[in-house]
């Protein structure tokens, strides 16, 4: 009994001497990991990987979890020495080291499993409630439209085997290699050598796989297009699982462009879409409002409602027209769009709805209209009469033309002598179905000071400058 006894407690001394040793092992693992991960470097984590496996980790994705273990956990407290285990085996030769276990952290605890290939991390697995969602977006999606460039160029210019080679294979099975090459020699012959791939926008959406859709324009020897690819997020990579060439750009296209542009908040996105004569027609600070207005009452872009919408396409003076009108509806709603464009540029547009009556209000800030005020005093004032007469509106220059102001304007600069100063006073907003705006200045003369008003009215997405008044007499 006694051989028996001392027998069983050899056993028992000898595994509990294992268990220690996986522990400190499989904890010194943990440690070096978590170490790593909340010092906020990306690079410290990357290099703790085996070569081969770091190229299947995205960097950007990587420091956006490295930032979400810190929010949502804390600090690193300790390994839980009760639910912890580590196990070692040979495979073809290379050392495989597994440690899994339970992670305490200052916020809570997070089960965490590393996989080690001759001490080179090749895997790992971080699975906490407080981590749930932890994926909202990329500070900087700039790896990603470097990939769907090059992904369009290979495409373009005739690499469809590179090309390939960027897609998941879930996507490979969808467009084979051979169908690849087919559809690369055909984009090719439709436009010719690739002169340029460049970004124009893009689009992330949240959701239990989160997607990044990211457009170009591609510009080829023969004519232009747009195009996208769609990135799909899994575990720390980005990867490409949908493409698309338009191979003429149609009225629903011309529409997303438009309305993505829109919901985006940037007027100058927009301003690029609009043909230039278009752009003079419109005033940023109104294009703002009407934006913000859309973004806030209609919501997010659904799309265009089938039945209720049509396009047509064709050539005039050598310059592709396309115009697309119908039922384009929102998240809150629908609108009538109509949009005409031409050469690639949009010449005109209209959206109508009854959830966007009344959607001018008194501008914020008025500081567009103060400068422009303030220009036609000065080119008033200074003599410089021709630049002031194209600043007003064709039925204030009908009733005051050129001729005539050069005929008024010399004895009013006579009367108060060379300008020293020019400052804002205060405005005056009256609304209506013709909004107005005056805007009142102090003018500092030679000889003494003068008030002067100019008044602007709002039709369209334009502030005209209808109307001035400087005083007669001092």
């Amino acid at each position: 009994m006694k051989k028996v006894a001392i027998g069983c407690g050899v056993v028992v001394i000898g595994f509990v001497a294992v268990l220690f040793w996986a522990f400190r092992s499989g904890g010194a693992c943990q440690e070096e990991f978590y170490k790593a991960v909340l010092s906020g470097d990306p690079q410290q984590v990357m290099g703790l990987m085996d070569p081969e496996w770091r190229k299947e980790v995205d960097e950007p994705v990587l420091a956006e979890w490295m930032t979400a273990v810190k929010t949502c956990l804390g600090d690193f407290v300790k390994l839980s020495a009760t639910s912890f285990s580590t196990s070692t085996r040979t495979v073809n030769g290379a050392r495989i080291t597994e440690s899994k276990g339970t992670v305490e952290f200052e916020k809570g605890t997070a089960e965490s499993a590393l996989r080690y290939r001759n001490k080179k991390l090749v895997g790992f697995e971080v699975t906490s409630e407080q981590m749930k969602g932890w994926f909202k977006g990329l500070k900087d999606t700039g790896l990603y439209r470097e990939r769907g460039k090059q992904f369009f160029t290979d495409l373009l210019s005739g690499k469809a085997q590179e090309a390939y080679g960027m897609m998941h294979e879930k996507l490979q099975e969808n467009a084979p290699l051979e169908k690849l090459k087919a559809f690369s020699a055909d984009l090719q012959k439709r436009f010719g050598a690739l002169r340029s791939v460049s970004y124009e926008s893009e689009e992330f959406e949240a959701g239990s796989v989160p997607k990044l859709k990211i457009v170009y324009k591609i510009v080829g020897e023969k004519k232009e297009t747009t195009g996208f690819v769609r990135f799909e997020f899994a575990e720390v990579r980005g990867h490409l699982l949908a493409f698309k060439v338009y191979l003429a750009k149609s009225g629903e296209q011309q529409q997303e462009e438009f309305f993505a542009a829109v919901l985006s908040g940037d007027p100058t996105r927009v301003a690029t879409l609009f043909h230039p004569a278009l752009v003079a027609q419109i005033d940023g600070p109104v294009l703002a409002m009407w934006m913000n207005a859309v973004r806030s009452r209609l919501g997010q872009y659904v799309g265009v409602v089938d039945g209720e919408f049509s396009s047509t396409a064709k050539e005039e003076g050598g310059q592709a027209v396309l115009e697309s009108k119908g039922t384009v509806k929102f998240e809150k709603g629908a609108v009538q769009s109509q949009l005409v464009s031409r050469g690639g540029r949009i010449v005109q547009f209209s959206v109508q709805s009854d959830l966007l009556k009344d959607w001018f209000v008194k501008p914020t800030d008025t500081s567009f209209y103060r400068d422009k005020a303030k220009q036609f005093l000065q080119y008033l004032i200074t003599d410089k009469l021709e630049d002031a007469s194209a600043m007003m509106h064709p039925n204030l220059r009908k009733s005051m033309p050129l001729d005539k102001l050069k005929a008024a304007m010399p004895a009013v600069i006579q009367r108060f002598g060379a300008l020293k100063s020019l400052s804002y006073d205060s405005e005056k907003y009256t609304p209506g179905a013709i909004p107005r705006l005056e805007l009142f200045y102090k003018l500092t003369c030679e000889k003494g000071p003068t008030p002067a008003v100019v008044g602007f009215q709002f039709a369209g997405m334009k502030a005209h400058l209808v109307s001035f008044n400087i005083p007669a007499k001092k």
